[in-house]
């Protein structure tokens, strides 16, 4: 995902804006933006859960504000394994998690 912005979406599961799974292997996130997305589990901005191999997860120039989730991760929500988890110049502002 390069150039996003994504923004104010509501969901009744996980992944408020983007939400990954069971075929995931590498996930890059790049120049993007997450603002007032919201989940009624896990992960308000980013859920990445239930892959069946661990991921490759890179998160650059991202920023992301006032993201919520009732349970686990305002923004970013992991239950899975990393083979790598690289994460640079990002920005998190205001985001929430109920839970964790």
């Amino acid at each position: 995902m390069e150039s996003s912005h994504l923004e104010g979406n509501i969901v009744r599961g996980s992944g408020g804006a983007v939400q990954l799974g069971r075929f995931a292997k590498m996930i890059v996130v790049e120049s993007s933006s997450f603002d007032y997305n919201a989940a009624e589990l896990d992960g308000g901005g980013i859920a990445i859960s239930l892959t069946s191999v661990p991921v490759s997860l890179s998160l650059s120039n991202v920023t992301s504000d006032s993201n919520r989730a009732l349970n686990n991760g305002g923004f970013l929500s992991v239950s899975t394994s990393f083979s790598l988890f690289e994460m640079k110049d990002c920005k998190c502002n205001q985001d929430r998690s109920d839970g964790n």
